[in-house]
């Protein structure tokens, strides 16, 4: 028979695909996690799965309290310290490869805008719906990006169009 051949590119895409199915729950149940899980995993060759793990890092950060970091440490390693609801203190860690928000924004805004990659336009209308990664909550926007991913076939942002209508 024929070889079967697959590159690591191939294998990237594959978990680009598997952590979209995981970050909003089409066909699986939704679970962050798992995405996170192959975000990483693509997040080499991959810009846009980089920024999504990054959002979702933030986000869950966010929902944990501040974190008050000390000055970057050798190496571009920061470590910062968060107080937990039971007083106890928990150690967070960011390293020099870590996405701010605005490194995020910035990504989703060169692959949606100046690529137009559709992809993309829905997770920088997600941050317009939402009013993420400093946006300003703009569903008018949302609602556009969405439309245009729409139209290039992608079904999830046709199902983002359709929830922002109803």
């Amino acid at each position: 028979g024929r070889p079967f051949n697959v590159t690591v590119d191939d294998i990237r895409a594959a978990h680009l695909n598997c952590a979209l199915l995981y970050d909003f729950g089409f066909g699986v149940a939704e679970n962050k996690g798992i995405a996170r899980h192959h975000y990483a995993a693509a997040s080499d060759r991959q810009p846009l799965a980089k920024a999504r793990m990054a959002e979702l890092e933030a986000i869950e950060d966010a929902s944990k309290g501040p974190v008050t970091f000390s000055d970057e440490g050798q190496g571009g390693i920061r470590v910062g310290t968060r107080t937990k609801p039971d007083g106890s203190v928990e150690f967070v860690i960011k390293g020099p490869d870590d996405l701010s928000e605005e490194d995020t924004l910035a990504t989703y805004r060169e692959l949606a805008e100046g690529k137009e990659m559709e992809e993309a336009q829905v997770f920088l209308g997600l941050a317009y719906e939402n009013g993420s990664l400093g946006l300003a909550k703009d569903l008018e926007r949302a609602r556009s990006l969405y439309a245009a991913a729409a139209k290039k076939g992608l079904w999830w942002a046709e199902q983002a169009v359709a929830r922002l209508q109803g």
